[in-house]
């Protein structure tokens, strides 16, 4: 069933088993689990089903912090979340992202990827994966023309991403949702605060209020709130629950993307590149598996860096000074506006004095068909170590249903930056050792208005000690026996893949958790 708040005329409690706050990846995902089971599940999601300014406004904050996005910009507040403008890159975080790093203050997950690798291959049915490899060997399969570079795998370690269509989850789920006989979607209901119950111990309710005016509470045994990885501590906090040590908010990461240089290559022909390189002349499907390469985990303990990643991207061809004059010339032809005659001779100039340019390009134009690849671009899928400084709190202002605005203060470390140059720096050695290419650094600190990934992470963050996190493992905020915390907020560390293939496969974990508890 689907319900528009603002068109539901009373304001009696709503009862159910299981209250949803969210309709993004994770809530929708813990939904689809329980469709056609006994409980009566019930869906709260802010906004309609399309964008609506007025409701997004309710993202609006401040950012006090180095440099983000705006926050009412960065997030999507309609059914089916931050999905609806999701670009569908799909990687499962690392093992080592689960583990305690010495050289890693507050690494460590109390779970491993064993425990959630079993949520990995569900997961990626429902983002609608081709495949859920993403191994090199499954890479090369894909690309059967080409084969393995040749790295030193103390080194470096090549793996590949997957893209899904991308899934929009309002979309795609929202039909089953409403035809199922024990699922509740009540659309334009914004979750103004969490209530417990007198004693101070459970939750008892969650009140609503549609921008319109009307407010209502819902009463259930379990309520799981997945609003997104900032506002999942909005809420908490101006609810003032889970938040005993003042960790609600903090350890916020996002994943740092500088470009961190380029490579000039020996061959521009070398098949070898066609399956690593975003948007390759070579390339036939744009969307197929995309090669990555990174440290190996030897190696990062040695270098005592983090886990990141790089990528590749496609430059347009370079052409020799001798074609670009010629095509310059080319063009005077075909126009009615003439080149000043200085201009046509300074073109002469050119072509006479890089005939040997020219003849190559055209040759291999003629031979080939195609544009030659001579560079690509290096881009840092980075990862941010946790860090209790890097934070959301409230501000003072309040947004039109009366809960407080968000504050950013997003930090990056040295750490982080160190960690992005050696791994910039080791593969352009391996580059260079195997004559791949020569690679030019382009990285030295963040610059103000470098790319990051809009991934919002760490803010009520998984540990089995309520004094070094919000929620445990089973995802139960600390001290509240009948609230969870679903999406990328509980992230400990946030690796270096995109996280929603990880937000679906502990949205995942999270529904068979509830199942057997209430079996």
């Amino acid at each position: 069933m689907l319900d528009d708040a603002s068109a539901i005329a009373t304001d009696t409690p709503i009862e159910a088993d299981i209250c949803i706050i969210g309709g993004g990846a994770a809530g929708i995902t813990v939904a689809r689990e329980f469709i056609g089971t006994p409980h009566k599940v019930i869906l709260l999601e802010g906004g309609g089903m399309e964008i609506d300014a007025a409701t997004q406004d309710l993202y609006r904050g401040t950012n006090v912090g180095r440099s983000y996005y705006d926050l009412d910009a960065c997030r999507l507040r309609y059914f089916g979340g931050s999905t609806n403008h999701w670009g569908g890159w799909c990687h499962p975080l690392s093992p080592i992202d689960f583990r305690k790093r010495p050289w890693i203050p507050h690494s460590g997950w109390p779970i491993d990827y064993d425990d959630l690798a079993p949520f990995y291959g569900r997961a990626g049915k429902v983002v609608q994966l081709p495949h859920s490899r993403f191994d090199e060997a499954h890479l090369l399969r894909t690309h059967p023309d080409t084969r393995a570079f040749p790295f030193d795998p103390a080194v470096l370690h090549p793996e590949c991403y997957q893209f899904s269509p991308p899934t929009r989850f309002g979309e795609v789920y929202g039909p089953a949702l409403k035809k199922a006989p024990n699922i509740s979607v009540v659309l334009n209901a914004n979750v103004v605060a969490i209530e417990r119950d007198p004693d101070g111990s459970a939750i008892r309710s969650v009140r609503y209020a549609t921008l319109g005016g009307k407010r209502r509470a819902v009463r259930a045994k379990t309520f799981i709130l997945a609003t997104g990885g900032i506002e999942n501590a909005r809420m908490l906090l101006a609810s003032n629950i889970g938040n005993d040590h003042d960790l609600v908010g903090r350890f916020f990461m996002d994943h740092p993307e500088p470009i961190g240089g380029m490579v000039m290559l020996i061959d521009p022909r070398d098949p070898r590149w066609v399956p690593f390189v975003q948007s390759h002349p070579e390339r036939a499907d744009d969307r197929a598996p995309l090669g990555c390469v990174g440290i190996s985990v030897a190696r990062q303990a040695q270098e005592r860096i983090n886990n990141v990643r790089v990528g590749f991207h496609y430059l347009p061809v370079m052409h020799s000074e001798g074609m670009t004059a010629l095509q310059q010339l080319l063009a005077r032809e075909e126009t009615t506006t003439a080149l000043p005659q200085a201009s046509v001779g300074e073109n002469l100039l050119h072509i006479v004095s890089d005939v040997e340019g020219l003849s190559r390009e055209a040759i291999d134009r003629v031979s080939h068909g195609k544009p030659m690849l001579q560079m690509i671009e290096v881009e840092v899928y980075g990862q941010q170590a946790p860090n209790p400084d890097s934070r959301v709190t409230l501000g003072d202002e309040r947004d039109a249903l009366g809960v407080p605005r968000l504050k950013m203060d997003w930090r990056l470390s040295d750490f982080d930056r160190h960690s992005a140059d050696r791994t910039l720096r080791l593969l352009a050695q391996e580059l260079g050792r195997i004559g791949l290419g020569r690679m030019k650094l382009a990285f030295k600190d963040w610059d103000p208005d470098f790319y990051y990934g809009n991934h919002h992470m760490g803010t009520t963050r998984m540990s089995d000690d309520p004094r070094t996190g919000v929620v445990d493992a089973d995802c139960r905020v600390h001290g509240v026996p009948n609230l969870y915390v679903a999406g990328s907020s509980v992230f400990t560390t946030s690796g270096n893949a995109t996280p929603t293939l990880t937000i679906v496969a502990l949205a995942l974990r999270l529904a068979d958790h509830l199942k057997a508890k209430s079996a």
